[in-house]
């Protein structure tokens, strides 16, 4: 069995990587979590734990991290231009869209919201 490595970073310093602000747009995460980082099993792929104080919270493994910061970027002028113009705004068919990171859930109580490292055992399908 494989097994991945995601360390602690700062809040702030998440807030400045681009595909972890986009996350964090599009998706409702713990009130003040730590957030964990690191590399998937494929090299393209990134990880993301957002773990709350429960123990908690939610993760998000991404193939295209770069894609879907493009795709972050489509989404919030499509909902800008919807509430200018009361409806959602024609699309491009040639435009190649990308289905969004893999989210998973995790129940309170899953991982300790202290730690500085998170090891976990890992699969083609992660959990």
């Amino acid at each position: 069995m494989s097994s991945v490595k995601l360390t602690r970073v700062d809040l702030v310093a998440a807030k400045h990587d681009p595909w972890i602000t986009a996350i964090m747009a599009d998706y409702e995460i713990p009130k003040s979590p730590h957030v964990f980082v690191g590399s998937g099993l494929e090299h393209t792929e990134r990880i993301v734990f957002f773990i709350g104080k429960d123990g908690g919270g939610l993760g998000f493994i991404d193939n295209d991290p770069i894609g879907y910061i493009e795709e972050s970027k489509h989404i919030a002028a499509a909902v800008k231009y919807e509430k200018t113009h009361g409806t959602w705004p024609p699309s491009d068919p040639d435009r190649r869209r990308h289905g969004g990171p893999d989210e998973y859930e995790f129940d309170g109580g899953s991982y300790d919201y202290n730690a500085k490292e998170i090891v976990q055992v890992a699969n083609m399908t992660l959990f």
